[in-house]
């Protein structure tokens, strides 16, 4: 009989602790992008009532994010360098500003992350000048669970976790640097040949993964390398100032990489 009892009592405290788990689990809610505004770009009736309640979303990390980590805006797309904003504002749309626990600096990633924390619906002005009426207070951030993504959304993400997203940026800000920006003009010692066979590298390293959507980024890698040796010739002849004649072909190709990322990974 005091067997019988023992395994009562532990069947209603594994219940009991199972219920605490689910109800814990119960209070976050999840939010998406397309539900942070209406249509008149005012804050939505689902984010005002979660006002004070532990939410989760998963998005990507803005570039311009504070280098100290403090917080960082959580956008629907990635590579954004400037979150965007609703026109003749300052207001950020499709972006959420998550700030970073005390003493816990976020660090940047270009993989897509989920964030849990408590919302909080008030208006307030960041150092970059954004007025924000929504942001949420960090409690716990995590690489997304790519078993959860779309198929598109974890092809970018293989590449993003296996650098090469990051170092096809680096090249390519290079490239629209001196393309567009002169600084040649400023700092002759900023100015040095584009590695070309970095480029290779990175081309035969996305050809091997076979994947269909990343032929677009192998023909962006052609384009970038194609051009690079042009702006290399001209280096090499002392001829620096007419990098700028190739102005439109870097931008060209910078926003081609841009929309490739975007076609990828935006989330709804």
């Amino acid at each position: 009989m005091k067997k019988i009892l023992v395994l009562i009592c532990l069947t209603v405290l594994i219940l009991l602790l199972g219920g605490c788990s689910q109800d814990e689990a119960a209070k976050t809610v999840g939010i998406r992008f397309n539900e942070l505004m209406d249509e008149d770009y005012n804050i939505s009736k689902r984010v005002e009532d979660l006002d004070g309640k532990k939410v989760s979303m998963t998005g990507f990390m803005a570039m311009q994010s504070p280098l100290d980590g403090s917080f960082i805006y959580l956008t629907n797309a990635p590579l954004v360098s400037c979150p965007y904003c609703i026109p003749g504002t300052s207001t950020p749309i499709s972006t959420i500003p998550a700030i970073a626990p005390d003493g816990k600096p976020i660090t940047y990633t270009e993989q897509p992350v989920t964030i849990i924390g408590v919302l909080e619906v008030e208006d307030k002005t960041d150092r970059f000048g954004y007025t924000t009426p929504f942001r949420i207070n960090v409690e716990s951030l995590s690489i997304a669970d790519a078993s959860i993504l779309p198929q598109s959304i974890k092809e970018y993400s293989m590449l993003a976790s296996d650098g090469v997203i990051m170092d096809v940026l680096i090249l390519l800000d290079q490239l629209t640097t001196y393309t567009s920006y002169n600084p040649w003009k400023h700092d002759p010692s900023m100015i040095y040949p584009i590695d070309i066979e970095e480029i290779d590298r990175l081309s035969k390293k996305v050809k091997r993964y076979g994947v269909p959507s990343y032929n677009a980024l192998v023909d962006i890698l052609q384009r970038t390398k194609d051009l690079s040796i042009e702006v290399n010739k001209l280096i090499e002849s002392d001829q620096k100032d007419q990098m700028i004649n190739y102005a439109e072909e870097g931008i060209f190709i910078w926003y081609a990489y841009f929309a490739w990322a975007d076609e990828m990974a935006t989330l709804e």
